[in-house]
């Protein structure tokens, strides 16, 4: 919305900082979030000018969107420098055709398919009442697909967005389509001239069935996500009560995606719920100095390789420094 907002005519430069900031913060905090919006605003621009077939519209919008890309990569230039570094030839990526290949499943999973049902739904709506809405959806949803599978279209530049990341935020943009479809339906209906007791009735029976299928959402965590259990809690509340405040662990991981290691246990958790250090950081360390994301990977792959030797582990310990080791419920 502050994008948007930014090219228009009766706002001033000051709304293009303002654009620059969010996005630039949403790069930091999401990245993948961000080139979603990103699509979204090239979406709604491509739409937008359709639309009004102003060349105002379009003038204003390339002199705007220089400045707001100028901003925002400065802002993150710092950032960006370290992150091609480090990762620079997983980024750019030879051009070699690779078919796409969709896991329906994970957009379908569970009560989602009803949600997706419903928002198909919306989608049909959204093209008879809102056309211009409408246009804008279907060319973000094409923009993201490229963006998934740069490789297929001959793009020689992976954005880190796959198309499990796709599926997994699809909810998000079905759920508001779902929405729509409801507020269609009661259109047609003609749900706002019915009496105020029926239509109390009729509001409440919706949420009570929507309430009916929490009980399966409950345990809609991946598995794989649930890192910790009421042993692990325990366990940190023990270490940080019981151990140096300065005392590094090393801990359990597994490579997460290509070339990156992520925690498989609780031991993950310790920097956040028991200010302790460990040999494996968040996910972030990738995009750090090159010679660190490297003695961190070593140290991940070779404990990962111990396969549970007492010997090697304590070794592995003590060549970092370690002065504890941490084995949480789901272990590694």
């Amino acid at each position: 919305w502050v994008s948007s907002v930014a090219f228009e005519r009766n706002r001033g430069w000051r709304h293009v900082a303002l654009a620059a900031a969010a996005l630039a913060s949403l790069v930091l905090v999401h990245p993948r979030v961000a080139v979603f919006t990103a699509a979204l605003i090239v979406a709604w621009i491509g739409a937008r000018a359709i639309e009004s077939r102003d060349l105002a519209f379009l003038t204003r919008v390339a002199v705007r969107g220089v400045a707001l890309s100028s901003l925002v990569g400065v802002a993150l230039w710092p950032w960006l420098s370290r992150l091609m570094e480090t990762q620079r030839e997983h980024t750019l990526i030879p051009a070699a055709w690779v078919p796409i290949d969709f896991p329906i499943g994970i957009a379908t999973a569970g009560a989602d398919r009803w949600v997706a049902i419903a928002g198909l739904i919306g989608v049909g709506f959204l093209i008879l009442r809102k056309p211009v809405v409408a246009v804008t959806l279907i060319a973000w949803s094409g923009l993201v697909v490229v963006a998934a599978n740069p490789t297929h279209f001959g793009i020689p530049i992976y954005l880190w967005i796959s198309n499990d990341s796709v599926a997994i935020g699809l909810f998000l943009p079905m759920a508001v389509l779902a929405g729509f479809a409801l507020d269609s339906v009661a259109g047609l209906i003609k749900f706002e001239s019915w009496r105020l007791t029926i239509k109390r009735a009729t509001a409440g029976a919706l949420v009570v069935l929507a309430l009916s299928f929490s009980p399966a959402v409950v345990g809609t965590v991946n598995a794989c996500c649930s890192l910790a259990n009421l042993d692990d809690v325990a366990a940190w509340r023990w270490v940080r009560d019981s151990t140096p405040s300065d005392a590094l662990f090393l801990i359990n991981g597994y490579l997460w995606g290509e070339n990156i290691w992520a925690g498989t246990d609780a031991g993950y958790w310790l920097p956040v719920m028991a200010q302790r250090r460990t040999s494996l950081p968040p996910l972030f360390y990738a995009t750090g100095p090159a010679a660190e994301k490297a003695k961190v990977d070593q140290i991940a792959a070779d404990v990962s390789q111990s396969e549970g030797d007492p010997a090697k582990i304590a070794a592995e310990a003590r060549a970092i420094g370690a002065t504890f080791v941490f084995v949480g419920s789901r272990g590694g």
